[in-house]
């Protein structure tokens, strides 16, 4: 009987899931000049089944599973002298850990066969198989083996010396495997996208457009900015502007229990407040009450406190003693909007008293010239093309060639799905993050200050839903100063390499939070006397008062930078302060999601490296697609998570680890990343392109 030698062989793969043969020598005992794994003997003097595949794997492939590794304290020639010397019996394993001071690590390795050879065999071994997953670091002289059908077969007819043993073997030839969207994923994301494109034209939902009519034409709003004249070098209020307004919005010309009304033929927003003589015992509750009070200046509001408090049962005359005007320049002194406040001795147009008092304020914001309107629709309609073929460009071609690619090949190499269901997502995440795409809505915001006062009032107030939406909307466009800004600040903490100090934000949260913030806390603000109070003292920072000492002008420019400024903070405060408050919330549901799907392997790569993510403020993840991969029984067999390569940062300038790319021959469809260590024991990222320069990363 033939004796049973102890034996142990080692499977190593990479995260390719490619699997490393040798091929024995023609002068071999054993399975002469055909493929098998690294492995060989036990022996006296490895004493394990374990330091045996160890020594094994450096003997026949100089692949080190110690700490440290051999090739980072043996260069090259050491290495091949010691193999060499271990071959010849002249040494041994344990000698050469001893010089070095190395430690075998038996848990890199995985039991998970024990085979012992039947009797009747030439040969007979007490094998144990196992499992070491390698990564390309840990073996820089080798190329890796791929195998597949092909391989099996030549196997079992013995025809092992057919296959070489650095030469990957191509998969067996297939039909086209079928890919398609799904048409709910679709139809979400062209709806992002459509939203994107029309985003630069949404200011015309407040903003009249270029096909209306002539905006206050003299027949019907003669003189309704008429300039401040100038007597002795003082400017001196005009009476003609409140004239004009109060014969055209009064009791007779406003719709009943309206107190917001617009007025779309000229352009103005009209706000009209009951108030009653017994509110004078709180002045401040009292001014505060009215609509459009943060236009107001101080000596508009002591006035119609004056009027109000004032009022007499016996009072004759409809008008007030309060009948001002005065202008807003927003950010220019060529854009200013006329402002007009009268109170009307009447009862109210809501009220049964008779001792009431009617407020009336309107805004006229400033329109300019026909040719400053049009070339500003014509900058609105550059950028929405613009920003529709950079949606193409970055986006949606790439999703065209994932589709071309999961046709053609495998998702992984082991993959055995014969049918692929693509959920796709959308573009806005790339968009909002482009620097150029920001700028355009910054100076496009900036260069439309006319119609902020008309947001602002329109917020102001709740009687009517519609405008109070509008205005919104409209002062929602403000998030694109904090989109800017955080694109700034993901440049500035990458170049300082602190990127570790943000957490990408989901840009729908960041968008919301700028609705909330600007829109239904600013009507709530506008309610509170202290709040008031501020606004008023940053609208009079810059004032115009004529000799009378009535302010006839005032400069909102400090307010507006307040305004953004506060919605930029708040942005910065959810970027930086979501590390520290809600993570364990994004971890479980990160871990929930790994246990649900595969892939998704640059988050856990950002997570420990935050400096190879392109972009550490705004998040991406809305552009990643989720893969379902289904076998010839149409059974669901896994589910995989790709995303864009372009969010890891592969320039060697700003990133403190870089991440290496390396292509291989027989890449599947999509690339992958693998965590492994330099020869310096730093930590080292290896990203793996799929076929074709895929795009897209698992």
């Amino acid at each position: 009987m033939k004796p049973v030698r102890e034996a142990a062989s080692v499977v190593v793969f990479n995260q390719l899931e490619q699997i490393l043969f040798v091929k024995r020598p023609k002068t071999a005992k054993a399975w002469a000049n055909m493929m098998v794994f690294p492995g060989g003997k036990v022996g006296i003097s490895a004493g394990t089944f374990f330091n045996a595949a160890i020594r094994e794997l450096f003997e026949e492939v100089d692949v080190s599973l110690t700490s440290p590794r051999l090739w980072s304290v043996l260069d090259d020639a050491d290495r091949r002298t010691w193999r060499h010397r271990i071959v010849d019996d002249k040494d041994d394993f344990e000698s050469l850990l001893r010089r070095t001071k190395c430690l075998p690590q038996h848990d890199e390795l995985v039991p998970f066969s024990h085979v012992i050879t039947p009797e009747g065999s030439p040969h007979r071994f007490d094998t144990w198989f196992f499992l070491a997953r390698i990564a390309a670091t840990d073996m820089p002289h080798h190329v890796w083996a791929m195998p597949s059908a092909n391989v099996v077969d030549e196997k079992a007819h013995g025809k092992e010396d057919a296959v070489q043993p650095s030469q990957d073997v191509e998969p067996a030839p297939s039909r086209p495997r079928r890919v398609a969207f799904t048409g709910t994923s679709v139809a979400v994301s062209c709806l992002f996208l459509i939203n994107l494109v029309v985003m630069p034209l949404k200011p015309y939902l407040t903003e009249p457009l270029p096909v209306s009519e002539a905006f206050r034409a003299p027949s019907l709003f003669p003189a309704v900015a008429p300039p401040l004249a100038s007597t002795n070098g003082q400017q001196q209020q005009q009476p003609g502007p409140v004239a004009q307004f109060e014969r055209l919005y009064n009791a007779g010309t406003l719709p009943p229990d309206v107190s917001y009304f617009y007025d779309p033929v000229h352009v103005v927003e009209v706000m009209r407040t009951g108030v009653s003589s017994t509110s004078c015992d709180d002045a401040d509750a009292l001014v505060t009450t009215v609509l459009g009070v943060p236009f107001f200046p101080p000596d508009v509001k002591s006035a119609i406190v004056d009027a109000v408090c004032s009022l007499s049962s016996n009072a004759t005359n409809n008008f007030g003693t309060v009948g001002r005007s005065w202008r807003i320049y927003l950010g220019a002194k060529k854009v200013d909007c006329l402002s007009a406040a009268w109170v009307v001795m009447l009862p109210a147009h809501n009220s049964t008293t008779s001792n009431v008092a009617t407020i009336y304020y309107v805004f006229a914001p400033h329109i300019l010239s026909p040719a400053w309107i049009i070339a500003k629709l014509s900058y609105r309609l550059v950028v929405s093309v613009c920003i529709f073929v950079y949606s193409v460009y970055r986006y949606y071609r790439p999703l065209w060639h994932l589709r071309w690619s999961l046709q053609r090949l495998p998702l992984h190499v082991s993959s055995t799905a014969v049918r692929y269901d693509v959920v796709v997502g959308e573009p806005t995440c790339l968009v909002l993050s482009n620097a150029w795409v920001c700028l355009a809505f910054v100076v496009d915001f900036w260069g439309s200050t006319e119609f902020f006062g008309s947001a602002c009032l329109r917020m102001g107030q709740t009687n009517d839903i519609g405008l109070f939406v509008l205005g919104v909307l409209y002062l929602g466009r403000t998030v694109w100063c904090a989109y800017a800004s955080l694109v700034v600040l993901n440049a500035t903490l990458k170049r300082l390499h602190m990127a570790q100090w943000a957490v990408p934000a989901n840009t729908t949260t960041l968008a919301i939070a700028v609705t909330v913030g600007g829109g239904f806390l600013t009507s709530v603000q506008v309610k509170l006397p202290p709040l008031m109070a501020f606004y008023t003292w940053l609208l009079t920072l810059v004032n115009t008062v004529d000799g009378n000492g009535n302010v006839v002008a005032l400069d909102d420019t400090a307010a507006m930078v307040v305004y953004v400024v506060g919605m930029t903070a708040t942005c910065f405060g959810i970027v930086l302060g979501k590390k520290y408050v809600g993570q364990s919330v994004a971890r479980r549901r990160s871990h929930l999601r790994h246990r649900v799907c595969t892939g998704g392997s640059v988050y856990r790569i950002f997570q420990l490296f935050p400096m190879v993510q392109a972009q550490c403020t705004i998040s991406q993840t809305g552009s990643d697609c989720y893969v379902f991969a289904y076998n010839a029984a149409d059974e669901l067999i896994e589910v995989t998570r790709v995303s864009l390569v372009d969010q890891i940062d592969l320039t060697q300038k700003t990133t403190a680890r870089p991440v290496h790319q390396t292509v291989v021959e027989t890449a599947p469809a999509v690339g992958s990343l693998v965590l492994g260590r330099e020869k310096e024991g730093a930590a080292d990222v290896t990203l793996y392109r799929g076929a074709n320069n895929s795009p897209w990363v698992a």
